[in-house]
C-alpha cells in the first residue's frame, strides 16, 4: 500500500498559530486551507487526526467571535432604541 506524503509547502497543522488569538477571518481561512488540504489528499492519517483537532478548535473560535459580535449588536440596539422584533 503506498503511503501519501505530506505537501512539503504547506506547514504541519502543529507549527500554525493558536486559534485564541486569530481573527475572524484568519480562523476560516486556516479552515478552508485544512478542507483543500484534506481534498487534494496531501494530508497523511497522522495529520488528519491533528487537523481535525486544530478544525473543531478553529470552529469554537469561530463561534466565540461570532457570539461576542452578536451580544454586541444587541447591546448597540439596545442603547440606540432598539428595534422592534415582530
Amino acid at each position: 500500500m503506498a503511503s501519501r506524503r505530506s505537501n512539503p509547502s504547506v506547514p504541519p497543522v502543529e507549527a500554525e498559530p493558536d486559534p485564541a488569538s486569530m481573527t475572524y477571518e484568519q480562523a476560516v481561512e486556516a479552515l478552508e486551507a485544512i478542507i483543500r488540504r484534506h481534498d487534494e489528499g496531501s494530508i497523511g492519517l497522522e495529520e488528519s487526526i491533528a487537523a481535525y483537532r486544530r478544525g473543531t478548535a478553529l470552529i469554537r473560535r469561530c463561534r466565540e467571535l461570532l457570539d461576542r459580535a452578536e451580544q454586541e449588536i444587541r447591546v448597540i440596539e439596545k442603547s440606540e432604541g432598539g428595534s422592534d422584533e415582530s
